[in-house]
């Protein structure tokens, strides 16, 4: 059943379980500009004050993954690939270390391996002739008590220990959205591989539907926990959203708006930001299959929610919006949804604004951010509740992770 929660402007206290930390950044690739990374409070002022710099924009970001079980976001700078560790529990940096390897570094992941605990991996591809490529599978502890030089663990030849990983989902909107999953294969018998490795270790867990046969042929891992995997697989045409339950003997589908499923997990929630492709970019598909040109027909046929809203300059976290969004592949329509795992009730918040995303749940409380507004509103029996206005500033308009320090 879908329920709807409208917006209503009332500026409330900060919730009164911690302290509410916001990261403020954009994650780039390497042809478009750098951003900072930064930690902002959230004040009973109704005010987003910048406390620390995590990142600059010299060094810009990579990558940035959040793992609420681990009470650790980890950022990657685009120069000079440092690995910068920050703890929720401190809303502080721990650890910040140069790789060792940086040079054609291709997927990143979170995990929590037994007998070393919480880490960073990545792959390395090399070229050693010009017929083959070898894989080298780096990891970097993530314990504040070693120091740099003793956190580094590899290089190990085509290994990961795939059913350590943990993955947040995807954050962000327009098509500069980040997530932190790794990607995935389908074999013969639906059961699901990583591509990379030559130590091919099968994901613990049962075979995907039968109705998925020849259909469902790779994908990615949106969201690992201890409670759920969310995976999304397909061909490129027909694709689909499964959530594989700890305990549950298959899997099922989530009621995800559209084939693009932009989640991410807040325990037992997961939170959707709705979009879909543009029709202009899904006829290019159809006359020229992989092959996309952003074009003006890309650019001007089709617009998200709420355009009058958007910033349209560059900041030090984020890119001019107006132009983020008009380049972007993808229509937003400005609806959130919020699906219970356990209950499988979906809620849906409606903010008519392309710009807009769930940052956070806990307590029973969900905080979501539309441009440059920050809400929270009441997860009860009945549905989302009323909003409230907690916070209103520009440096809320590039924050795309949340979370309350106790």
């Amino acid at each position: 059943m879908l329920r709807f929660a409208w917006l209503v402007v009332a500026l409330v206290p900060v919730n009164a379980w911690g302290q509410l930390y916001l990261i403020a950044g954009t994650p780039t690739p390497k042809w478009i500009p750098n951003y900072a990374a930064t930690l902002v409070r959230v004040d009973q002022d109704g005010s987003a004050k910048p406390i620390s710099e995590l990142v600059s924009k010299e060094d810009g970001i990579d990558w940035l993954a959040i793992n609420y079980e681990l009470k650790t976001a980890v950022i990657v700078t685009r120069s000079d690939a440092l690995v910068v560790v920050i703890d929720l529990d401190k809303a502080a940096v721990t650890k910040s270390c140069k790789l060792p390897a940086s040079n054609a570094l291709e997927e990143y992941w979170l995990a929590n391996v037994p007998g070393k605990g919480p880490l960073f991996g990545w792959d390395v591809f090399r070229r050693p002739t010009p017929e083959t490529i070898e894989i080298e599978a780096y990891e970097m502890l993530l314990d504040a008590d070693l120091d740099c030089e003793h956190s580094f663990v590899g290089p190990g030849r085509d290994h990961l220990d795939v059913n350590s990983l943990l993955a947040h989902g995807r954050s962000g909107v327009g098509d500069l959205s980040t997530g932190d999953g790794i990607g995935i294969v389908v074999d013969k018998d639906l059961k699901l591989d990583l591509p990379t490795m030559k130590t091919r270790e099968h994901l613990a867990s049962p075979p995907l539907p039968s109705d998925l046969s020849g259909i469902a042929k790779s994908g990615g891992i949106i969201v690992r926990n201890q409670s759920m995997l969310v995976v999304g697989v397909g061909d490129g045409e027909a694709n689909r959203t499964l959530l594989l339950r700890k305990g549950d003997p298959g899997w099922r589908t989530v009621p995800a708006p559209n084939a693009i499923c932009l989640c991410r997990d807040f325990g037992r929630f997961i939170a959707m930001t709705e979009v879909r492709e543009k029709k202009a970019v899904a006829e290019q598909r159809r006359l020229h299959p992989g092959m996309i040109n952003v074009d003006d027909h890309v650019m001007e046929d089709e617009q998200s929610a709420g355009g009058a809203e958007w910033r349209r300059r560059e900041t030090n976290n984020g890119p001019n919006q107006e132009e983020s969004f008009k380049n972007s592949t993808s229509v937003f329509p400005g609806r959130l949804h919020l699906y219970n795992i356990e209950t499988e009730r979906l809620d849906t918040i409606v903010t008519n604004q392309g710009d807009s995303e769930i940052l956070l749940v806990e307590n029973n409380t969900v905080y979501y951010r539309v441009t440059d507004r920050l809400y929270s509103a009441p997860i009860t029996d009945e549905g989302i509740g009323a909003a409230a206005l907690i916070a209103k500033d520009d440096l809320i308009r590039d924050s795309h992770w949340a979370f309350i320090k106790h």
